[in-house]
């Protein structure tokens, strides 16, 4: 065995890919770590979906890489479309034929222009849109795979790449595959592109305003971030100040579930039914009711008398944040 140069530094994969995803949320004008929030959200979704060691892997690397390829072609797409496809068009990507056809119209004419300019700007543009489109996306998918295999993703990820742009319903532009003819790792990237995008135009600040107009209207008791500490620390405090205890249902969350920090977190107390109905705009997962004189686990099943019960306590930001939509 060959020993390493004392001081010298190995760089991984991961970090590498990581890296170019970074540089890639530049080019396609994504506020930064968008493609790592992306991957976040896919692994989620793949924990969650109960998959195997390897179909985790290509998930992984074929989310960071999924806008590798994306500027293969922006001297064409700078000369055909005034304004941006990752504002306009991205987040329609995977909508009805309507939706999709209209993001891209969008996207023609140069903002900003009086309206008569830019219907012009749309009618000519239009038709080399339509020729350019193909061959366009097709450069995409194919650069994207060259770069993985290049920066040292599994083998198996350049051909999951060519599916990137295929849709369930068969109507992806490239028109490559549909359903289950679309390898697992892909749907799941599909779903978090989606899921990054509509959180990407709702927002921090949209949940925050939904839960604000539910404390205005009382139907929220109380609230609290977990940026300092994650989950676990957030209920033990609520408990402290509230002298109060929690029932917390459920297992098998792991330290990243108990410990893990984020901005964009709250646990609150209420009735079920509020929750139920914020659920429908932002993500919100029930996870126990508050009652008795201290923190306790269950498995969900048990039932026995907690003492003085509040109401459910749910969190805003769940294990799988992909349901906040505007």
């Amino acid at each position: 065995m060959t020993a390493e140069p004392e001081g010298s530094e190995r760089v991984r994969t991961a970090e590498l890919i990581g890296a170019l995803c970074l540089a890639t949320d530049l080019g396609m004008a994504f506020p930064f770590e968008h493609g790592l929030h992306t991957t976040l959200i896919a692994m989620r979704l793949a924990e969650e979906l109960g998959v195997d060691r390897h179909t985790a892997s290509e998930t992984y690397y074929a989310c960071l890489l999924s806008h590798a390829g994306c500027t293969t072609e922006a001297h064409v797409a700078a000369d055909v479309f005034g304004g941006s496809l990752t504002a306009d068009f991205g987040p329609s990507m995977y909508g009805s034929g309507r939706e999709v056809f209209t993001g891209l119209l969008r996207t023609l004419p140069d903002p900003g222009r009086p309206a008569g300019v830019r219907a012009v700007q749309t009618v000519r543009r239009l038709p080399r849109m339509m020729r350019e489109q193909r061959p366009a996306l097709s450069a995409a998918c194919e650069v994207a795979g060259m770069l993985s295999d290049r920066v040292g993703a599994p083998p198996s990820v350049p051909g999951l790449l060519a599916y990137l742009t295929d849709r369930w319903d068969g109507k992806g532009p490239l028109r490559r595959a549909k359903g289950e003819q679309i390898p697992l790792p892909m749907r799941i990237v599909h779903v978090a592109m989606d899921a990054a995008y509509q959180r990407l135009l709702g927002g921090v600040d949209h949940a925050a305003r939904v839960v604000r107009e539910a404390i205005h209207a009382g139907d929220v008791r109380s609230a609290h971030d977990v940026a300092e500490g994650g989950f676990a620390v957030a209920v033990a405090e609520c408990c402290l100040l509230g002298d109060r205890g929690a029932r917390i249902e459920g297992g098998g969350w792991d330290e990243r579930h108990l410990f893990g920090e984020g901005s964009g977190g709250w646990i609150l107390t209420g009735d079920r039914a509020t929750f139920e109905a914020m659920a429908a705009k932002i993500s919100v997962t029930i996870f126990g009711e508050t009652g008795g004189d201290r923190p306790e686990p269950t498995d969900g099943d048990s039932h026995e008398d907690a003492g003085d019960q509040h109401g459910p306590v749910a969190r805003r930001g769940g294990r799988a944040d992909v349901r906040q939509r505007q």
